[in-house]
């Protein structure tokens, strides 16, 4: 088998892939977690700002300042 790798090596070749992707897994699951929760809190945040500036005290043109 001479410039063929064994089945062994083969083997241990693929084990050492599979757990270079198992992390790759673990990691990219773990970022996409924590960006969802981002996503999540920033549409929480954005449906506060819109409802606040859609609110009818707020854009209430009828009331002028003092000093007009």
């Amino acid at each position: 088998m001479s410039g063929r790798e064994s089945g062994e090596e083969r083997i241990t070749r693929l084990e050492e892939r599979i757990a270079w992707l198992e992390l790759t897994v673990s990691t990219l699951d773990t970022a996409v977690s924590r960006q969802e929760r981002e996503i999540q809190r920033l549409a929480c945040e954005l449906a506060t700002l819109r409802a606040s500036v859609e609110s009818p005290q707020a854009r209430n043109l009828s009331d002028r300042p003092p000093h007009w």
